[in-house]
């Protein structure tokens, strides 16, 4: 993993964060990149989990099940080699555990398209 801490164009920005996740509990988030750095760094950080570029996800000792996916394609000037970065995330999770469980899920974000992830090929 990047260290990313002393690079000004990448911040993190946390989406949901819970200690006391209930066993069998579900629910969703959702969370966007700030204006001052609108999309997600292309960076994967969540190794065994299908979630986009830019997202880490912390579920410590527990079985949590996560679903993340991009959101806000957002469109760059067209003399970017790209058409659309993505900026934010929506998801969902369950707790499978038998205890209380623990999800954190943060976004990394960066205001360099060239840093930016592009995200899946759309058509």
């Amino acid at each position: 993993m990047t260290d990313v801490s002393t690079d000004p164009e990448v911040i993190q920005a946390p989406v949901f964060n819970r200690t006391d996740l209930k066993p069998f509990e579900g629910g969703t988030y959702g969370g966007k990149c700030p204006p001052t750095h609108p999309y997600l760094y292309d960076e994967f950080y969540a190794h065994g989990r299908w979630v986009p570029h830019g997202v880490h996800v912390v579920t410590g000792d527990a079985l949590v099940a996560v679903y993340i996916g991009q959101r806000y394609p957002t469109p760059v000037p067209t003399s970017d080699i790209h058409e659309n970065y993505f900026s934010g995330i929506n998801g969902d999770y369950l707790n499978w555990a038998t205890h209380d469980a623990a999800l954190a899920v943060t976004m990394v974000c960066t205001s360099n398209t060239l840093k930016a992830w592009e995200g899946p090929a759309t058509t």
